[in-house]
């Protein structure tokens, strides 16, 4: 199913990187936006605390961010999803577990002084992620209540961006250039993750003053037992004043490695945004 998404979005993006454009088209639009956004997500996870089976469903996610594109790029950006998974078809036993997950990223992108293929504009440089993810099962049939993922993580992420008209593709429109499409990956070098030291309840629940988090419960990563790559499709249309409105599309796959209750999951986010112009004056 996740290749068949990712193929799906491909076929409808990235030809926009290959139409034909004159040089012109190759000169960046600088903008400032305010990003505010609504989408839905499908989510799948995989991990010992609630089931050994893998379970999924749908949800829904908003987003805000605020980027810059200048000579460089700075992008700072926060998703928040929620929603149910169901691990099983027992609907006597109100069998669905809740998740809730949240992404905030920071990311500072240099324009790389290489030569445009395609008329791509490409930047590189170092990102922060803050991620946050837990299932909370209160279904009949459970062997545990909570389980959760936290991760603090340094890494690298790529930017390719074009912005052209659609007169390239229609003569009789506009030599505007009003589409943008910018696509970003991302993969953590160094990370610390913190997961629940147990299967089953734990004694910490059951005790006063406590938090539901065990801190002391952590490992480190370097590139191997923290597997996180996020992939960000951007298609935007830029207004006269401005303002843009933008689909966007986010894979997030993650993969954490301690010594107890190793977990996989998949975040699928599909998106409408506002992008509200911060210059003074429109495009």
């Amino acid at each position: 199913m996740r290749k068949k998404i990712i193929a799906c979005y491909l076929i409808f993006i990235l030809p926009a990187f290959f139409i034909k454009a004159s040089a012109c088209d190759s000169i960046p639009i600088p903008y400032s936006y305010l990003q505010l956004g609504l989408g839905f997500s499908k989510v799948s996870v995989l991990d010992q605390i609630n089931t050994c089976l893998p379970y999924s469903g749908p949800g829904f996610g908003v987003s805000v961010g605020y980027e810059r594109c200048k000579k460089n790029v700075i992008d700072v950006g926060n998703d928040f999803l929620m929603g149910a998974l169901l691990p099983y078809d027992l609907p006597e036993y109100n069998n669905q577990v809740s998740f809730y997950y949240n992404n905030f990223h920071a990311k500072y992108l240099w324009r790389l002084p290489i030569k445009k293929a395609f008329c791509l504009q490409s930047f590189a440089g170092p990102e922060i992620k803050m991620q946050f993810g837990s299932r909370i099962n209160n279904a009949a049939l459970a062997n545990s209540v909570l389980a959760y993922d936290m991760n603090l993580c340094m890494g690298v992420s790529v930017m390719l961006a074009r912005d052209f008209s659609l007169h390239r593709i229609f003569k009789k429109a506009s030599t505007r250039k009003c589409i943008s499409v910018r696509a970003k990956v991302s993969y953590p070098i160094v990370a610390k993750v913190y997961t629940p030291p147990y299967i089953g309840m734990p004694e910490s629940l059951l005790q006063e003053e406590t938090f539901f988090l065990d801190m002391s419960s952590a490992y480190r990563s370097i590139l191997t037992r923290f597997v996180n790559p996020e992939l960000r499709f951007i298609l935007s249309y830029n207004m006269r004043n401005g303002n843009a409105l933008a689909f966007q599309y986010n894979f997030n796959y993650q993969a954490t490695y301690p010594e107890i209750n190793p977990t996989k999951a998949c975040y699928n986010y599909f998106g409408f945004s506002l992008q509200f112009n911060l210059k003074k004056s429109g495009i």
